[in-house]
């Protein structure tokens, strides 16, 4: 699972405002033939808290080789620390996971 980069995307560690609009993105690509992914998902940590999920993607057939999700969020309106996680199981609920946190002023 990598982190998509470029214009528009937050793909590392960054400080931000309050309520700053945002993107980040990531791809998740099999390793191996029958390395078939089965799903993404997302999820938020609050000031090192409890992860909480904000979206679930099963992913099948084709799909499942490769798969590609963009998150789009709105920090909150307090100072504090979002952590953002990409998570993707594969077939053997094997977990590969990109992260991003947001230290928001």
């Amino acid at each position: 699972i990598s982190l998509k980069t470029g214009t528009g995307y937050i793909s590392k560690d960054s400080t931000v405002a309050k309520s700053f609009a945002f993107k980040i993105g990531a791809t998740a690509t099999q390793a191996e033939a029958n390395d078939v992914l089965t799903k993404m998902v997302v999820s938020v940590s609050y000031d090192n808290g409890a992860d909480s999920v904000l979206t679930t993607d099963t992913l099948t057939g084709t799909q499942g080789a490769s798969f590609s999700k963009d998150f789009n969020g709105i920090t909150r309106n307090k100072a504090g620390i979002e952590q953002y996680t990409f998570k993707v199981i594969n077939k053997d609920g094997l977990i590969n996971s990109a992260i991003v946190k947001l230290t928001v002023q």
